[in-house]
């Protein structure tokens, strides 16, 4: 019996796959978690000879390397809907046993469990380099079908239940039906003629890929998510149509595979790129606006008139750009976080895909801050691209805009400097978002002049005086507390004692008045 502890935040899947896998004889799934400390709590307690872990959980990546730092005898396989190669191939370095996406038929997701509860290893690999295009479309129909097939599974199992209430039965058959419903029409509408490749390799043999066919095919997949800003900073590309943003970003990053072919091809040295990286950035972005804008040449032309305002405001503030090329080129170690790290190594690979991210976001912020400039009010660019069509929203959207630059050159651009970090924006399942990376600012620090540079004396005097402006407010505070409590308070309690002991005295019948001994 292969005792299974199943590590997953989806409640439905959780119990769709513990009805599928103990149909199975030998199989048993004997605890669920939903989280990291749910997960290592069970394992200090009972043990399992299989963890099934869903990598897309908060703290996934830590919970797989607790756990074989933990408790190195018990094996881990990854059953995950996660659509980030970076982090599988983080996993998988750290001594994870097996992984699959969510996306398999039952018949060799099976197949896959057994085959590392024997003390085998078992990789799969949904990408190839040369059809990576659709080998994600293919993918993704895959994962979508099976999610819903192991969701079915479990509504069947709640539906059995004869104690469930008559309106109980009814959300959850209607919720049925939603989902067959469903499941037809994405064999009906997303038709895939071959179905993809399941491969069992041993170690050494991990991934096909090369680093940059990595990185590529990790960001291809999240492009056909929600592509919205989950932030209060506004983004150029905020204003296009949802299709004309996937658009945009599908073709940045299509722009961006050539840029590499190009380079390499070139033989460019990481001197080379250190010395070039600008007019690389600039030549993508020319592009990328022509591959965007093709069929409305009179635009393009315009646009790319805007070169030094778009190079100065964003092409050339884009950050790390030589170190993501060298490293993806020539595997040149990045240094990031205050440390050095492989190209090839988890760590690195985490940033590298951070960093991809940004550029692609930024350089298609680009090809729309001069569309903004100069076509915002024509009547045909906004019923092509924008999603605001009134003057008001627009203008409204171009001064937001405007002050989060002059904001951003003013004040937090020098404070990010001074705390050495580097501000991101990457793109998850839920939209775009931004995060902070540690890296040495030192040569930017003391290039600052005038109003940068008095706003990192500012935040230097404010964090000098602060802790000791601090124990001044807190000593003057226990000082006023004491005298409102211990003098004031008391005396005033003395005063009210005496009042209602006098007005006691007035109460009493004539003659009975006792008075205090002198």
């Amino acid at each position: 019996m292969v005792n299974l502890l199943l590590v997953d935040e989806d409640s439905s899947f959780c119990l769709g796959f513990r009805v599928w896998l103990e149909k199975y004889p030998g199989w048993r799934v004997s605890a669920i978690a939903s989280s990291k400390t749910e997960a290592l709590s069970l394992l200090q307690r009972q043990s399992f000879d299989l963890v099934v872990v869903e990598l897309a959980i908060s703290n996934g990546l830590e919970l797989c390397q607790a756990i074989k730092q933990h408790f190195p005898a018990t094996k881990v396989f990854l059953l995950t809907g996660s659509e980030t190669p970076v982090l599988i191939e983080g996993a998988l370095t750290l001594g994870v046993e097996g992984y699959c996406p969510k996306g398999v038929e039952a018949t060799t997701l099976l197949k896959a469990l057994a085959t590392v509860a024997t003390g085998h290893k078992y990789r799969w690999q949904p990408f190839r380099p040369q059809n990576w295009s659709r080998a994600v479309r293919l993918h993704l129909r895959d994962t979508g079908l099976a999610t819903i097939d192991f969701t079915l599974f479990g509504l069947a199992h709640k539906l059995s239940d004869h104690n469930l209430l008559p309106i109980e039965r009814l959300v959850w058959e209607g919720r049925r039906r939603e989902l067959r419903c469903a499941r037809w029409l994405i064999e009906r509408l997303w038709h895939v003629d071959q179905p993809s490749t399941v491969i069992a390799s041993s170690e050494d043999s991990r991934s096909s890929l090369t680093l940059p066919d990595r990185l590529l095919a990790s960001l291809a997949p999240k492009l056909t998510y929600s592509l919205d800003n989950l932030t209060d900073l506004p983004l150029e590309i905020d204003i296009l149509l949802p299709d004309r943003r996937q658009q945009l970003l599908q073709i940045t990053l299509e722009e961006f595979r050539r840029t590499l072919e190009q380079c390499r091809r070139s033989q460019l040295t990481a001197e080379q790129i250190q010395q070039q990286w600008q007019a690389i950035i600039t030549d993508l972005w020319v592009r990328t606006t022509g591959a965007f804008l093709g069929e409305y040449t009179p635009l393009t032309d315009r646009v790319l008139q805007d070169r030094p305002l778009v190079e100065g405001a964003i092409l050339h503030t884009i950050p790390l750009v030589p170190e993501l090329l060298s490293s993806i080129l020539w595997q040149t170690p990045i240094g990031l976080a205050h440390n050095l790290w492989q190209a090839d190594s988890p760590q690195a690979l985490i940033y590298l895909q951070d960093l991809l991210d940004n550029l692609v976001i930024q350089v298609a912020n680009a090809v729309i801050q001069p569309l903004l400039n100069s076509f915002a009010q024509d009547e045909a660019v906004k019923q092509k691209f924008f999603q605001y069509r009134s003057s008001r929203e627009i203008e409204r959207f171009r001064n937001e805009l405007s002050w989060k630059y002059r904001y951003n050159f003013w004040v937090r651009e020098p404070r990010h400097i001074f705390e050495s970090k580097q501000e991101l924006w990457i793109i998850n399942s839920s939209g775009i978002d931004r995060v902070y990376i540690n890296h040495s600012r030192s040569v930017e620090l003391n290039n600052l002049k005038g109003w940068q540079f008095f706003v990192t004396l500012a935040l230097e005097f404010q964090d000098a005086l602060t802790p000791r402006i601090r124990s001044v407010i807190d000593f003057v505070g226990r000082g006023i507390v004491f005298v409102l409590t211990e003098v004031i308070g008391r005396g005033i309690g003395l005063i009210g004692r005496g009042i209602i002991r006098g007005i006691g005295y007035a109460w009493q019948p004539e003659g009975k008045v006792r008075r205090p001994p002198y």
